[in-house]
């Protein structure tokens, strides 16, 4: 199984508050996509410091180093277990806002896989996001918590239009909102291979169109890696880039 991984601040911010998580290693910046060995599956995430407020990468950083901690499987149902890290990431950002009061809004959006032999657990709060390809197509296995999700869930747009609209940007949950009574969505599939899982923040899938993602996606995980990060340096994408493929 191999992995391949970026997070950046992208061309046109200064700072990145994204960070990327594979086998309890938190990364912050990447110069280049890079590429990792794994056997046994584990813990994947992408975090999203919400909005640009200051202190966005540490809650981003926070909520990954919750997750590092995942451990082997054990008798705790994986979605309690989910949202007991969240709870704790949010507990950590609290006592970090207490040293700062200029963090006390901080928060973050994330998603990730939880693999084993046998499923896939799918998480996500807010609008970071998971899918499955299976060539050619890509499937959105997560669901965002954000204000054109609920446009489209209600019919009022459709999920092209998501990208796009004037709205996108904003959500309805997130790590670190809510006093830690955050909206996760969780769902478990089995484990079927071969399959790539890609794993991106708002600003890789609002960047490219889905069909654009489709077609980087079908070459080998390397070469999609630097093809994805060439597209979105060429569209001058606005935010950060932060994205995790998975080839199972």
């Amino acid at each position: 199984m191999l992995a391949a991984f970026f997070t950046h601040e992208g061309p046109t911010r200064t700072d990145n508050q994204d960070a990327v998580l594979l086998e309890g290693t938190v990364y912050i910046r990447t110069e280049t996509p890079q590429i990792v060995e794994f056997e046994d599956g584990g813990v994947f995430a992408v975090a999203d410091g919400v909005g640009g407020y200051y202190g966005g990468d540490i809650a981003a950083q926070a909520v990954l180093r919750a997750f590092s901690g995942y451990g082997i499987p054990g008798e705790e149902d994986p979605f309690e277990r989910v949202k007991r890290l969240c709870r704790e990431a949010s507990e950590e950002m609290v006592i970090l806002a207490g040293d700062d009061e200029e963090l006390v809004n901080m928060s973050s959006t994330l998603a990730g896989v939880v693999i084993d032999a046998f499923n896939i657990g799918v998480f996500n709060c807010g609008d970071c996001r998971v899918y499955r390809f299976i060539e050619p197509y890509l499937t959105k296995l997560s669901h965002d918590h954000s204000a054109v999700q609920l446009m489209f869930d209600n019919g009022l747009i459709e999920e092209s239009e998501m990208r796009t609209h004037p709205r996108k940007n904003v959500i309805m949950s997130g790590v670190g909102l809510d006093d830690g009574e955050t909206d996760i969505f969780f769902r478990s599939i089995p484990f079927i291979s071969p399959v790539k899982l890609f794993l991106c923040s708002d600003g890789v899938w609002e960047a490219l169109p889905l069909e654009k993602i489709e077609e980087i996606l079908c070459q080998p995980i390397q070469q999609a890696a630097d093809m994805l990060v060439e597209a979105m340096f060429k569209e001058q994408a606005p935010d950060n880039i932060s994205f995790i493929i998975l080839d199972l």
